[in-house]
């Protein structure tokens, strides 16, 4: 297996940091959960769990989101928008609001 020391690209030029921006992040963050508060529980929570475990209601959700991706190639940075869908999925414990556990992009 090949090991990876330092990223370049394939002119050879030294890529030194990438990072990403997503537009309205705390709107974002509401829309999802508000979403997620929708669903309808699939009853799972009434179930007897393990001793020591607790059961959890999950909703996931398909959102484009839009962004800034910004990356620094030899000291010139590079900043394209992006528009890509990604899935997010909220969790909630047996008592409780929905909260955004992590998000996938599609892409």
């Amino acid at each position: 297996m090949k090991k990876f020391n330092k990223l370049t690209t394939e002119a050879g030029q030294n890529v030194k940091s990438v990072s990403v921006a997503i537009d309205e992040t705390k709107l974002l963050c509401d829309m999802v959960e508000e979403l997620a508060r929708f669903r309808q529980s699939a009853g799972f929570q009434s179930e007897n769990s393990p001793v020591g475990w607790n059961s959890i209601e999950t909703s996931s959700l398909e959102a484009y989101v839009s962004g800034t991706l910004s990356i620094d190639i030899d000291g010139e940075v590079k900043s394209p928008s992006f528009v890509s869908s990604f899935v997010f999925t909220c969790i909630r414990p047996l008592r409780g609001d929905y909260t955004l556990s992590w998000m996938n992009s599609m892409s």
